[in-house]
C-alpha cells in the first residue's frame, strides 16, 4: 500500500512581497501615530497669521485682550426716548420755621392847616401806630408868625416821648419859616406819632405840614 502523504503548497513569490508592504505600512502608521506634534513641540513666536487658515479660529481660541481689539468705533449716539409716565407724588415734608414779619407800609399824616394861639401847645398831626417796632419819623410843616419876637418850638413825639424838635424866632411880624425834623423812635401798637408845635409870646399858624414813619424792625 502507498502512503497517502498531504502535500504542501509555498506561496508564490507575489503573495509574500505584497505580504511585506502590508506589515511595512502598519509598522509606519504606528511610529506616526505615536509621534504627532503637539503644543509642547511647537516654540513660542514661530506660527504666524500666514500659518493659520483663514476663518479657523473662533472667538473662544482667542485671548481677552485679542478679543477686547476686534470692537469696532462707537457708534452715533441714538434718539432720545419717549418721556416715562409721571411717578407718584411724594410725602409732603415737615413744615418749615416761620420767618421773620415782613415790613409792613409806611404811616402817613398830614393836615392843611392849624392856628396856635399865644402859650398854646398843640398837636397838628397824629399818626396811629398798628404794629409795635422801630420807625424812621420824618415831619416838616411851614410856621406863620403874625408878631415879631414870638419864639415857636415844634416836636415829633413817639409813644408820648419827644424824640426830636426845633426852635424858630421870628425876626419880623408876618414873617414865614419852613422846618423839617427827623428821628429813629420805637413805638408800640395803640400809641401815636405826633408832630406838635408851641407859640410863645404871640400867636400864628402852621400849615402843610406831613409826618411820615417808615418801620424798619
Amino acid at each position: 500500500m502507498h502512503e497517502n502523504r498531504r502535500t504542501r503548497r509555498l506561496p508564490s513569490p507575489a503573495t509574500v512581497l505584497a505580504s511585506i508592504a502590508v506589515f511595512a505600512v502598519l509598522a509606519g502608521s504606528a511610529t506616526a501615530a505615536t509621534s504627532l506634534i503637539n503644543g509642547k513641540d511647537i516654540k513660542k513666536g514661530t506660527i504666524t497669521g500666514k500659518q493659520v487658515k483663514n476663518k479657523s479660529l473662533s472667538i473662544k481660541e482667542l485671548s481677552k485682550a485679542a478679543v477686547k481689539k476686534l470692537r469696532g468705533a462707537t457708534g452715533p449716539r441714538g434718539e432720545a426716548g419717549a418721556r416715562g409716565a409721571t411717578g407718584a407724588r411724594g410725602e409732603r415734608g415737615e413744615t418749615g420755621a416761620r420767618g421773620p414779619a415782613g415790613i409792613v407800609a409806611p404811616l402817613f399824616g398830614s393836615d392843611d392847616s392849624e392856628n396856635v394861639g399865644d402859650e398854646e401847645s398843640k398837636v397838628v398831626v397824629t399818626v396811629p401806630v398798628a404794629t409795635t417796632g422801630t420807625y424812621v419819623i420824618n415831619a416838616k410843616t411851614n410856621i406863620f408868625a403874625l408878631q415879631a419876637t414870638i419864639d415857636v418850638e415844634c416836636n415829633i413825639e413817639a409813644g408820648g416821648d419827644s424824640v426830636d424838635f426845633v426852635q424858630w424866632t421870628a425876626g419880623e411880624a408876618s414873617s414865614r419859616q419852613p422846618v423839617a425834623l427827623q428821628a429813629v423812635a420805637p413805638a408800640a401798637a395803640g400809641q401815636t406819632i405826633e408832630l406838635r408845635c408851641f407859640f410863645e409870646e404871640g400867636n400864628g399858624s402852621v400849615f402843610g405840614s406831613k409826618v411820615t414813619a417808615i418801620p424798619v424792625s
